[in-house]
């Protein structure tokens, strides 16, 4: 599951529509790259910073961090996620490439976003993820399962993950997210997400993303957005993101 968080940018004069995309939230989408071809999304700079509930201050440059997808066979793609965080500070610079994972997702039922309203209902597909050791970072690995549902209306569509994990430290964990992307025939789309993070042994984190993702052109989007976390033990997050989708065909 990709923690992506939210972007910011002006669009250019030869601004074209194009088919909504869930990259910017953290949900991941119900549909599958076409066989052959590939998409990526790119944050070259954002910034991450966690305070702890004892009033503790870190603070993160995050660069870079690549999402690549793959379409494997009809139905069926690839996604491979990293992130590096860079500390900044008296500390730092420490850094980190983490949140690596390769993921295979998989139609379940094609419905009103994969064909664009061509099929009544929702979309559904199922994302099997492989957690893999970061550099610098926690090591070992974990595996997760999670049921992605994505629904199109006229103007509106939104996306509901629920997963389940044994993550890296053998902990067990849950993740529930819903996103929701407004607008869909302009060129500029607002887009908010809630989700809700469980961990056993850990803190419950609770997080809300404001963004807009703005299309370039048919092959090309950018992203931007705030994300602000709240944590049972009173801890707190804020990332900010810039981040770029391309659509490299096939």
């Amino acid at each position: 599951m990709s923690r992506a968080v939210v972007p910011l940018l002006v669009s250019l004069a030869w601004v074209v529509p194009a088919p909504a995309r869930a990259y910017l939230v953290d949900a991941n989408d119900a549909r599958t790259v076409p066989e052959g071809a590939g998409e990526v999304e790119v944050q070259p700079v954002g910034y991450y910073q966690y305070t702890s509930g004892d009033g503790d201050t870190e603070r993160y440059l995050l660069a870079p961090s690549v999402f690549v997808y793959l379409g494997l066979a009809e139905d069926i793609d690839l996604l491979l996620l990293g992130r590096g965080y860079a500390l900044l500070g008296d500390d730092g610079p420490d850094y980190a490439f983490t949140d690596a994972s390769a993921a295979l997702r998989v139609m379940l039922r094609h419905g009103t976003y994969d064909t664009e309203g061509a099929t009544r209902g929702p979309s559904l597909a199922l994302q099997i993820t492989a957690l893999l050791p970061g550099w610098n970072d926690v090591q070992g690995g974990g595996l997760s399962l999670a049921l992605l549902l994505s629904h199109s209306w006229s103007g509106l569509t939104l996306h509901v993950n629920a997963q389940v994990d044994r993550r890296h430290a053998a902990t067990l964990g849950a993740f529930g997210t819903i996103a929701m992307e407004a607008f869909l025939d302009s060129p500029v789309r607002p887009v908010a997400e809630l989700y809700v993070d469980v961990e056993q042994e850990s803190a419950t984190t609770i997080s809300g993303m404001l963004g807009v993702n703005v299309d370039v052109h048919d092959r090309l989007s950018v992203m931007g957005g705030v994300r602000y976390g709240v944590m049972t033990d009173g801890a707190r997050e804020l990332e900010a993101r810039l981040s770029a989708w391309v659509d490299l065909g096939g």
